[in-house]
């Protein structure tokens, strides 16, 4: 049952992700580069690229720190 309540809660998580030109808004307000945001997350500087276009989605192994990063970023702004 745990397994089931995880996958849930990763779905709602998804469902969280601003749509791709707010991602990059929040960002550019934030006065980031897609590099820095890419640093600061894990991730290369061309998936910040395609979640901002629209292209790709967040995997489920860095979803979690991304919607982090653009609570933070929605924070600050």
């Amino acid at each position: 049952m745990e397994q089931i309540d995880l996958t849930i809660e990763r779905a709602r998580r998804r469902r969280r992700l601003a749509p791709p030109g707010m991602r990059r808004m929040l960002r550019e307000q934030a006065g980031l580069t897609q590099d820095e945001l890419a640093q600061a997350i894990g991730v290369t500087r061309a998936a910040i690229s395609r979640w901002e276009a629209g292209t790709r989605q967040p995997s489920r192994r860095v979803v979690d720190r991304y919607l982090d990063a653009l609570d933070r970023l929605r924070e600050a702004s």
